[in-house]
């Protein structure tokens, strides 16, 4: 069983999908879904190359705050699928996929 199938992308066929750094979102509410298009690193390689950095900044609420941020990275598994979310959900909502 491959990826696709194990992660409910069967889920998102009617989705279209854009890369973020050039899509247009619509201004009005909706559904959206983050897909990662190209892995990079591996998760605790990411962490590993940060971890010497933060610690370098001998400031540990600051340290504990990045390293919270950084964490989740390593419960990204093998589904494309990172977040499924939606935008503009009130009727005067202004949190819209542009916003």
């Amino acid at each position: 069983m491959d990826a696709q199938d194990y992660c409910g992308m069967d889920l998102f066929t009617d989705f279209t999908f854009e890369d973020i750094t050039k899509a247009n979102p619509p201004q009005e509410k909706g559904v959206y879904v983050i897909k990662i298009k190209k892995r990079g690193l591996p998760p605790d390689e990411i962490i590993s190359q940060l971890t010497t950095p933060i610690a370098g900044l001998r400031w540990e609420m600051v340290q504990a705050y990045l390293t919270s941020r950084i964490a989740p990275i390593t419960t990204i598994t093998e589904c494309p699928v990172i977040y499924p979310g939606s935008a503009g959900t009130g009727k005067k909502s202004r949190h819209t996929l542009a916003g």
